[in-house]
């Protein structure tokens, strides 16, 4: 997928964040519906989770 130049660079999509952490785009919002994944928000339409909060849920999931 091509990199959309105008996105802020501290998000990232849902897509990319399942790829780096190597689970599905559906487990990853059976998190969110649980409570169970990195913290989210929106904008505009799109939902993306801040890199800083990506960093801290993996970090979470070692430590349990």
């Amino acid at each position: 997928m091509a990199k959309d130049i105008s996105f802020p660079e501290r998000f990232q999509r849902p897509e990319e964040f399942c790829a780096e952490n190597r689970i599905s785009t559906p487990t990853l919002y059976r998190y969110w519906r649980l409570d169970r994944g990195p913290k989210s928000t929106r904008i505009g339409k799109m939902r993306v989770i801040a890199r800083e909060d990506a960093e801290a849920w993996r970090r979470a999931q070692q430590d349990s």
